[in-house]
C-alpha cells in the first residue's frame, strides 16, 4: 500500500508463523495483537461444528498447531520458515487479551470483550509513517 493513501487502520488476522509478525514489524505503526482463549474454552466453542465432539483430534491438531514448523526442521535453532507456529506468534504479540469471555452469556460480556480491545487500540496510533 502506498504510503500517501494509508487513510485507515488495517487489520490482518490469523497470523501464524513468526515471519509473518517479522515481516508486519518493519512498520513503524503495525501492532501485533493476539486473542488469547484457554483450551478448554476453545473446546466447548467448536468442538460439535469442527471436530464431531472428537476431543482427541482436537487435542492433536492443537498440538500441531502451536510449533509444527519447528517439530519438523531447526528446532534446535527456533527458527522455521514454513508450518503454523501459533504460540510462537502470541509470544510475540505486542498486546495479548484473555478472549475466555462466552459471547452467547450476554451482551455484557460481548461488550466487555468490545472495551478490552478498544483500551489496546488507543496505544496502537494508527498513523502512517
Amino acid at each position: 500500500m502506498e504510503r500517501e493513501k494509508c487513510k485507515k487502520p488495517i487489520v490482518i488476522y490469523s497470523i501464524k508463523n513468526p515471519l509473518e509478525v517479522e515481516e508486519l514489524k518493519r512498520y513503524s505503526n503495525a501492532y501485533l495483537i493476539a486473542m488469547d482463549t484457554s483450551l478448554p474454552i476453545r473446546w466447548e466453542r467448536i468442538k460439535e461444528k469442527q471436530y464431531n465432539n472428537d476431543y482427541a483430534q482436537f487435542l492433536r491438531d492443537d498440538d500441531r498447531d502451536k510449533d509444527e514448523g519447528l517439530k519438523i526442521k531447526d528446532k534446535d535453532r527456533g527458527i522455521c520458515y514454513y508450518g503454523q507456529q501459533v504460540q510462537k506468534c502470541v509470544d510475540l504479540a505486542d498486546i495479548v487479551i484473555d478472549n475466555d469471555v462466552d459471547f452467547n452469556d450476554s451482551e455484557d460480556k460481548k461488550d466487555k470483550l468490545k472495551n478490552k480491545i478498544k483500551q489496546h487500540l488507543v496505544l496502537c496510533p494508527a498513523k502512517c509513517a
